[in-house]
């Protein structure tokens, strides 16, 4: 089979000329990664709902990109994709650890390619070909195996079921200093699934030269008890950041991922989740202080009682408390609060969640955000002040539009004007 690249925007429809192999990997992925469902319909369109990043199997990449543009349609492709590619890595650089994931700039990415598959496996192999070229690792292997002659310690129980009439075999337990160990097992099989898949020649040549440096690594079968025998010390410690980079690769914690010989690759992240992480991130360096504490996913409230049971969880995304006490409730949407013409397009279930928080957390300062996308009219922050009706409560709900395409210093100098009212009360 031909290999074949596929590129779609989050929550948009695309048409693309698909093969019956090409549909039938793509069905495999949809049994294999259980998060994701790619849709495929009869005239050969494609959708995704609510996750960027790529799925690779079988000669077969499919790279999804966060919508930059509210409008379906746009004409100019490779420039959306460019922006997509800028905003993804933005985000992912600005909430990630560095020290799990060590992510470039968005303007290192730029000068990369648009290809989200081919930029991840250039961040791989060119970072790991830097520490192999430092220091290629090595650590005291255990073995155990035939031999002639005894070195390390005899297994007599197991040598009397194997080698009970070859009185010249013995089965050996042994140590030895050597490059073969599980964690290079796992970076050789990563590289050689790597060179499968990969299209850009200047990948594959980095791929290729990487893979000399393991010509002693015996190719191992990747699974779950494989990658939990690789264990970290003082020093092996700067293979960590890659380590997890392959797992991510590999199978990035999906159930079922290895249940076929040939490896599929994918990384997914749910686009509203990672929307939602950055503002959290943003506004926390924005507004923690020892008075105002910016909290995540917590704490956990319900509605009310079944019976003697806890009935409807609420979890907002994000909590403003004020020495304790609650001050703002934050839900992040990754999708447009405003129609094509700039009027107010909002979903009544989003305004009946936060009237729950509301009622609640007895919290009456409530936020909606979402991302201004690049085609909409309408450019500023606040774009509605609603005042809720609710008994015993003066609750106001803002609807507030976010320019993630901006610099980081622009973004968090919108995010501390949108969200003024918490400093405000906060220096009271």
């Amino acid at each position: 089979m031909n290999g074949k690249t596929l590129s779609i925007f989050e929550g948009r429809k695309t048409h693309l000329d698909i093969s019956p192999a090409h549909l039938s990997t793509i069905n495999s992925l949809n049994r294999e990664i259980s998060s994701i469902n790619i849709n495929v319909d009869v005239d050969g369109h494609i959708l995704v709902n609510n996750h960027v990043g790529f799925v690779a199997k079988d000669n077969v990449v499919l790279n999804l990109y966060p919508k930059v543009y509210q409008s379906s349609g746009i004409d100019f492709d490779d420039v959306e994709k460019r922006e997509a590619t800028e905003l993804l890595f933005k985000m992912l650089k600005f909430v990630s650890d560095p020290s799990v994931v060590d992510l470039p700039d968005a303007g290192h990415v730029q000068q990369i390619e648009e290809d989200l598959f081919e930029i991840f496996a250039n961040l791989f192999v060119s970072r790991l070909l830097f520490q192999l070229q430092r220091d290629l690792h090595r650590s005291y292997e255990i073995f155990e195996e035939d031999h002639r002659y005894l070195k390390g310690k005899v297994l007599f129980s197991q040598n009397i079921l194997r080698n009970s009439f070859r009185r010249h075999i013995h089965y050996l337990q042994y140590q030895e200093f050597t490059v073969d160990t599980v964690l290079n097992r796992v970076f050789k099989t990563t590289l050689l699934a790597l060179l499968h898949l990969l299209k850009k020649p200047n990948n594959k040549r980095l791929v290729k030269k990487a893979l000399i440096f393991f010509d002693d690594v015996v190719e191992t079968k990747i699974s779950e008890k494989i990658l939990s025998q690789v264990v970290f010390t003082r020093l092996n410690h700067r293979y960590l950041p890659l380590f997890n980079m392959a797992k991510m690769f590999l199978h990035k914690s999906q159930p079922g991922i290895f249940s076929s010989d040939k490896l599929s690759f994918h990384y997914l992240i749910k686009i509203n989740d990672l929307f939602e992480t950055f503002i959290f991130e943003a506004m926390k360096l924005v507004f923690n202080s020892d008075e105002v504490t910016i909290k995540h996913h917590e704490p956990i409230k319900y509605l009310g009682l079944l019976g003697n049971e806890n009935f409807l969880q609420l979890k907002p995304d994000i909590i403003a408390t004020i020495n304790g006490n609650y001050h703002s409730i934050i839900d992040a949407k990754y999708k447009s609060c405003l129609a094509s013409d700039g009027k107010l397009e909002h979903q009544e279930s989003d305004i009946y969640q936060m009237v729950s928080y509301s009622t609640r957390y007895r919290c009456e300062n409530l936020f909606l955000v979402y991302p201004m996308f690049k085609d909409q009219i309408r450019k500023e922050n606040i774009v509605a002040d609603i005042e809720l009706k609710m008994s015993g409560l003066k609750s106001r709900l803002k609807l507030i539009q976010i320019d993630i395409f901006d610099d980081i210093a622009s973004i968090l100098s919108q995010i501390r004007s949108s969200f003024s009212n918490i400093t405000t009360n906060s220096t009271q």
